[in-house]
């Protein structure tokens, strides 16, 4: 589990530096409130961060491209919300710089991200109520 957890962290860290990339430049030459920013480059860094995890990661993994795909995006989709909420709190309430606030929810979104990947998308393999579950859906 520690090698799955460094190579998600590597993973993820790829595309939290494209993320950061994005949300920088969008801070920069935008208007637009964080709350729009945020999941627009958040989007961009789940792509990278599923492709990488799916081909090096989870490499072992018996999902398809596609069906894992989809998966990743609902925990994304979590992440992503989770960003916001302590994003909102930071910027908010407790007056941190935003990109600070998006550094730091990284970290805090990173265990959520990767408990959900590890224990509900990245299957290794298949029991039989995993098959009849995959068959259901």
């Amino acid at each position: 589990m520690i090698s799955k957890i460094l190579k998600y962290g590597i993973a993820g860290g790829a595309a939290f530096v494209l993320d950061f990339i994005l949300v920088y430049f969008l801070f920069a030459h935008t208007t637009l409130h964080y709350a729009i920013i945020v999941p627009i480059a958040f989007l961009f860094g789940t792509f990278l961060n599923y492709g990488i995890n799916h081909v090096w990661g989870f490499k072992e993994t018996t999902r398809s491209f596609k069906k894992g795909y989809f998966y990743f995006l609902q925990i994304a989709l979590v992440g992503v919300l989770l960003t916001l909420a302590f994003m909102t709190v930071m910027i908010e309430y407790m007056h941190v710089d935003k990109l600070l606030a998006r550094i730091i929810a990284a970290g805090l979104v990173f265990i959520w991200g990767f408990s959900a990947n590890y224990f509900l998308n990245f299957k290794t393999h298949k029991t039989k109520s995993s098959k009849a579950k995959d068959m259901l859906q």
